[in-house]
């Protein structure tokens, strides 16, 4: 995990990419376990979590392990759909449909580096869930 202090106001942990990561798969399983650990123990309150996924791919059985320990433990989180450039204007749209209906009530943004899209509603989500 890494942790950067923003501002002096907020820490931003990333973990590393838990479902892609290239590591031998006992380190795999100990970085799941790590990420499971802090949602489920840590006395870290107010917090925001991004869940970032591959919109062509959609939620993976672990994504779904993560929104459910979310859910169970109250905390905030945010679906962000990344590389929807990679796909066409109706594929983006079936994913998404497809994306709503495994995450609930997620909120979800679609994002695109490349086409630089969701990226002002991201900031703003993650700036309005610091001030709360």
């Amino acid at each position: 995990m890494d942790f950067f202090l923003v501002n002096n106001q907020f820490y931003f942990v990333d973990f590393p990419g838990y479902g892609f990561a290239k590591v031998p798969g006992k380190l795999h399983d100990k970085l799941r376990k790590m990420i499971l650990w802090y949602l489920m123990y840590s006395d870290v309150k107010n917090r925001l979590v991004i869940l970032i996924i591959d919109m062509k791919i959609g939620l993976t059985e672990y994504d779904k392990t993560i929104l459910d320990i979310l859910n169970e433990q109250r905390i905030s989180y945010l679906l962000i759909a990344n590389k929807s450039d990679k796909l066409k204007k109706q594929e983006r749209e079936k994913q998404l449909k497809i994306t709503q209906q495994d995450a609930g009530n997620a909120e979800i943004i679609i994002y695109s580096t490349k086409e630089n899209y969701g990226r002002d509603q991201l900031l703003g989500r993650i700036f309005s869930g610091i001030n709360r």
